[in-house]
């Protein structure tokens, strides 16, 4: 019998190649569906992941014992091959029989013909599996790091041999990070309560209200209900910190959505004062209002607008924040998906990057702070846009290199008004902040 965990992994790794869409989106809907208790619900998630994020180097192994009949090989039955494929690879405390045996009868049911053949290719590979690993060790760099060959080559670009670190980085599955709502308790009160109700967690830094957590679902948690905190990764909270926001300002976070950092602001201001979440899509409006809501935060105000033409209408403020839209290449580990984007995706960025920032500084009121941001690594998307932005602007850039000495590093950049985050030397997302003033008149 198929274990319900390898059945909901295949089914969602079916449904992503058939549909197409965010693989988060896409599992999260499989396991809805499936009556798994949590070990199995963390199994699924794992094969489920594992696939998408190295489907190239899968792909490569699995090619070796198949030949050009994988081309022409049904989506049930190249999914079976690649979660089996995985789970003898990478997953070591998987047993044999589990690996090969369970995930050949997937397909009975669709594709019954290749049941034999899915047991015979996952048994060469398993009995092979040291001479897999050293082909891989060998290959293409979009084939060791399961990526667009352009990804590998933008980061070798811009950081030489450290781009194999980035993107080996890329595997690790990250901790969840939340930040207490010190509104309705301190960080230390919230790490008591999860503790009490069996959440392995740690309070690394003495300087954040951050908390991370180890493994496991959040949102049935009490605390969560009661909204007694937010998911919000170090880096965004570093961010928000490179805002200084104060209590009684007026703040504008142009591309607020899903509104953490607006929810950080808010609570490092002490709910006291005004924070504008504006956000392209009107959905993604109510999903920031809906946040802000359980958080119990009153000083938020989501609504629609378009970063780049920043209306007049809204007003002038304080602090702005500019987290911009961006190829998202620091936070593969999350987001799986993004190690696949077509190159031509990305290269409009750059141009609508700078838009947002001549818009939005114009919001900014004289002795107001501008905070620039984005997830990427890539430098065309991060310091080529800020000298670009500063060749036309009045704003002038202002140190925030003592963010880094919260988290007790260093930052890795030349100019001390901007910070890039590294995941293999911070342990957070790959993040890029960089900070401006208006001179008072």
């Amino acid at each position: 019998m198929v274990n319900g965990a390898r059945q909901a992994a295949h089914a969602a790794l079916v449904k992503l190649q058939r549909s197409g869409g965010y693989s988060n989106l896409v599992l999260d809907a499989q396991l809805k569906s499936s009556l798994l208790d949590r070990r199995d619900l963390s199994l699924a998630s794992a094969i489920f992941y594992g696939v998408v994020e190295r489907k190239y180097t899968l792909d490569f192994i699995i090619g070796k014992y198949v030949g050009k009949r994988m081309d022409r090989l049904p989506f049930s039955v190249i999914n079976a091959l690649r979660a089996g494929t995985y789970q003898i690879l990478y997953m070591d405390k998987i047993p044999a029989h589990a690996a090969v045996g369970e995930t050949a009868e997937l397909v009975k049911k669709s594709d019954r013909w290749a049941v034999g053949l899915v047991n015979a290719v996952l048994k060469n590979i398993l009995s092979e599996r040291a001479r897999c690993l050293e082909l891989i060790a060998a290959s293409a760099p979009e084939i060791k790091y399961s990526c667009r060959r352009w990804i590998y080559d933008a980061l070798r670009h811009d950081y030489g041999d450290m781009a194999e670190k980035i993107l080996e980085k890329s595997f690790d599955t990250p901790p969840i990070t939340v930040r207490a709502n010190t509104l309705k308790n301190s960080r230390d009160e919230l790490e008591t309560l999860f503790k009490v109700s069996g959440v392995e967690c740690a309070a690394p830094y003495a300087g954040l209200d951050a908390i991370r957590i180890s493994g496991g679902s959040i949102e049935h948690l009490k605390a969560y209900k009661e909204g007694r905190f937010h998911v919000q990764d170090t880096a965004s909270q570093l961010c928000c910190a490179a805002l200084s926001p104060q209590s009684g300002m007026r703040v504008l976070d142009v591309c607020a959505a899903p509104g953490g950092k607006s929810f950080t602001i808010a609570e490092m201001m002490g709910d006291c004062g005004e924070v504008v979440a504006q956000e392209l899509h009107e959905n993604r409006v109510a999903l920031i209002s809906g946040g802000a809501k359980r958080l119990g935060l009153k000083s938020i105000t989501a609504v629609q607008g378009d970063a780049s033409q920043c209306s007049e209408a809204l007003g002038m403020f304080d602090r702005v924040l500019c987290d911009v839209p961006c190829s998202g290449l620091g936070v593969m580990s999350k987001k799986p998906d993004i190690k696949y984007k077509e190159r031509d995706a990305v290269t409009a960025l750059p141009g609508l990057q700078l838009d947002i920032l001549m818009s939005a500084q114009k919001r900014l009121k004289p002795g107001g702070i501008l905070v620039y941001s984005t997830c990427t690594l890539i430098k065309a998307e991060n310091e080529c846009v800020i000298n670009e932005f500063l060749r036309s602007s009045d704003l002038k850039p202002i140190d925030i290199s003592d963010i880094c000495g919260i988290i007790g590093t260093g930052g890795s950049d030349t100019y001390t008004n901007t910070v890039t985050l590294l995941p293999h030397i911070h342990l957070t997302d790959g993040f890029f902040i960089a900070a401006f003033k208006r001179e008072d008149k």
